[in-house]
């Protein structure tokens, strides 16, 4: 009797080499546990053939899309990307970089934002690279895997995939969280903020269950629109009312250039953090890519989402901080708003909360998906009573768990900075340089100038990494602390209103 161990791999196997075949001429095994290797193409274009009559597991279209009996995958146009990015850089998180700006100054947050987004541009089109050169592989930890020698890969992908669950969960808790504020804000605190919490998560939970990502990216536009109006009318409403909520007549509104004289290490650096946050998104670039018709198309996507980003961040956190100052800033900055506006920005910024948590659900719910079925599995390829279950089954658990992470830690923001600083420095930078070095080996990574300043470049880039883990697991540790000696840590589960 054959070892289940080996039926799986063999699997693995044939799901890789299946993948080549629709990738180019040159086959490559795309099993992220093992070493890239050239196969026969002859023999490997006979077993393909008999494979396709036998179970029509994959059949490529005219149009380059590639459908899996009833589940299509591979379906993603360029736009269709661009909108995916868009729903997971576009977010509420936008304004609150009006309080990153009012610690590290005018100047220090405009510099920040574009330095931070121009490299977030580098790094993520060298990912693009990498992918191009390893076919087949469904998401970030198959990539990260392949950068470790043979034999300590399994290991890695392990420790990647544990990052990259986590990295998503905490990420949809922040929303979860998210939607009991702005519903908290809405009804001035009508229910417990568990309560809406709850209702957060059942409306993420129901619109989580396509699983299809060019389905997802209808909604990924949707929320883009509403994030950009929320962000217009929000700065809108700062410049025509008399003051940010709070300020009277005569009061100062602080604005300065640079830093305050006196900012600690750990306020400027949390600052930077925040900027830093909000730009790093490549862990789901991969799954974009792969499951895109055209993959060498990704880089029209990735351009124009990083002169939105660059753009919109950078007027959103000067303009916002000018009108609200030092004395009266607040994170998201519509907290700053008076009635009614307060209301209508918080209306519009629930669409975008919830959409981002379905994004990350359904890429997370994907990835545990496609390794409990193999790629012939009649469950993975029709719509199927267990396929369905099974998959249901993979979003209500990760909402759960979700769901606990944002109501149930009292100090969850603080927490997320952690969390952020543990698992940002490799997916935003470490992984990217490591990436480089994986696809120019030596005499190459000096073979021209440009190729010269690159290899410096990446070399500063996981220096950069590393300080951002260290650094920033230092302020955040620094503030936990802070804010238990303060007091200022609340309760589990809390009912008390956390909106504005």
């Amino acid at each position: 009797m054959v070892d289940q161990h080996e039926k799986r791999e063999g699997s693995r196997n044939s799901e890789g080499r299946r993948d080549s075949q629709l990738s180019g001429n040159t086959l490559i095994d795309a099993n992220p546990l093992t070493t890239p290797r050239k196969v026969d193409e002859k023999s490997e274009k006979s077993k393909l053939h008999r494979n396709d009559e036998e179970m029509q597991v994959k059949v490529k279209g005219e149009d380059g899309s590639l459908s899996e009996a009833s589940i299509k995958v591979k379906q993603l146009t360029w736009i269709e990307a661009g909108g995916l990015m868009s729903t997971e850089y576009i977010v509420i998180a936008i304004l609150s970089f009006p309080s990153s700006f009012s610690v590290l100054g005018m100047a220090g947050g405009v510099i920040a934002t574009v330095l931070i987004g121009l490299t977030v541009l580098y790094t993520s089109h060298v990912l693009w690279r990498y992918c191009m050169a390893n076919p087949g592989s469904t998401d970030i930890c198959d990539l990260g895997s392949r950068l470790f020698p043979k034999k300590f890969r399994t290991a890695a992908w392990y420790i990647i995939s544990i990052m990259f669950l986590l990295n998503n969960l905490f990420i949809m808790g922040l929303h979860v969280l998210s939607g009991a504020v702005a519903l908290n804000t809405l009804s001035e605190h009508s229910q417990c903020t568990v309560v809406f919490g709850t209702i957060t998560v059942l409306i993420m939970f129901i619109l989580s269950l396509p699983r299809e990502l060019n389905q997802i990216a209808l909604l990924g536009f949707a929320s883009a629109f509403f994030m950009l109006i929320a962000f217009i009318l929000c700065l809108v409403f700062l410049g025509i009312q008399d003051g940010p909520a709070g300020w009277t007549a005569g009061q100062p509104i602080t604005v300065r250039v640079w830093a305050a004289p006196g900012t600690t290490f750990v306020a400027g650096f949390n600052a930077f953090l925040n900027i830093v946050y909000t730009f790093v998104g490549q862990i789901l670039i991969p799954s974009y890519i792969d499951d895109m018709r055209k993959p060498e198309d990704f880089p029209k996507a990735l351009y124009l989402c990083t002169a939105l980003e660059i753009i919109v961040f950078t007027l959103g956190g000067a303009v916002g901080y000018y009108y609200i100052g030092d004395e009266w800033i607040t994170s998201p900055a519509y907290g700053s708003l008076e009635q009614p506006y307060v209301k209508v920005v918080a209306a519009f910024t629930l669409p975008t909360v919830i959409v981002v948590g379905v994004l990350y659900s359904n890429v997370t719910s994907r990835f545990i998906f496609l390794r409990i079925f193999s790629v012939d599995s009649v469950h993975r390829l029709q719509h199927t009573v267990k396929g369905w279950a099974i998959w249901i089954a993979i979003v209500f658990g990760g909402f759960a768990i979700s769901f606990c992470i944002g109501e149930g830690l009292p100090f969850f923001n603080t927490l997320l900075s952690l969390m952020s600083s543990l698992f940002d420095w490799w997916f935003g930078f470490v992984l990217e340089g490591l990436a480089f070095f994986a696809l120019y080996k030596g005499v190459d990574r000096w073979s021209t100038a440009t190729r010269k300043a690159e290899t410096c470049l990446n070399i500063l880039i996981i220096v950069a990494g590393i300080f951002v883990l260290v650094g920033g697991c230092y302020s955040s540790i620094s503030e936990i602390v802070d804010d238990y000696a303060a007091g200022t840590v609340g309760s589990a589960f809390a009912c008390e209103n956390n909106g504005f």
